[in-house]
């Protein structure tokens, strides 16, 4: 899903690519960055 762009309290949905069927995650703008954050950083192991 793309981030929702409708005011401040827009959330992101994330979910497992190769299990789309396992459900989601409903992240704030503020969490889902801290996220990229820290993926792009490394610090999160599959």
């Amino acid at each position: 899903m793309r981030p929702g762009r409708r005011g401040r309290g827009a959330v992101v949905g994330v979910r497992d690519s190769k299990d789309p069927e396992a459900g989601h995650l409903a992240l704030d703008r503020s969490m889902f960055a801290s996220l990229v954050a820290r993926v792009r950083a490394g610090d999160l192991r599959p």
